[in-house]
């Protein structure tokens, strides 16, 4: 009886955790849902965000010019064993696999993820500067310097 409510206990306590880290992906990471631009010329990279489910956020980036679309990658927020994590699948890189990054935490304004077994980039992070400008940065190996991009909140 005893080991029969110690395990019902760790298996609530543990179903308690999930349920706190997957609102935290909904509270934390909403603000991003929508398409955002940044506009380069005739050219626009977007990166579109979506909820199909409250404890993942699922996207994609994209570049558009012309009548021309090119999908840059699948993008996710969501649990990846036990921790939340931004996954990354590029289009023709890593064997076509999702490469995941655990959130390690908030910097300055900052969400940051991290990978340092990934050769580049190793560090991905968003920042919300107003309701309508996300900014985004990737950095990596240390050999060059982090990418910085500005995402203007767009009405399509």
């Amino acid at each position: 009886m005893y080991k029969f409510i110690s395990v019902l206990l760790l298996t609530i306590v543990m179903n308690n955790l999930r349920a706190q880290a997957e609102s935290t992906i909904s509270t934390q990471f909403q603000w991003m849902i929508g398409t955002w631009e940044i506009s380069i010329g005739e050219e626009k990279i977007v990166e579109v965000w979506t909820s199909p489910h409250p404890d993942t956020l699922k996207g994609y980036s994209c570049l558009k010019y012309g009548d021309n679309t090119d999908t840059l990658e699948l993008i996710s927020i969501t649990m990846k064993n036990g921790i939340i994590a931004y996954g990354a699948k590029v289009i023709g890189e890593n064997g076509g696999e999702i490469v995941y990054f655990p959130f390690v935490g908030y910097q300055d304004g900052w969400f940051v993820f991290q990978n340092l077994t990934h050769d580049y980039p190793t560090h991905i992070a968003y920042m919300r500067t107003n309701e309508n400008t996300l900014d985004a940065y990737i950095s990596g190996n240390g050999n060059s310097e982090p990418a910085r991009f500005r995402y203007t909140k767009s009405d399509s």
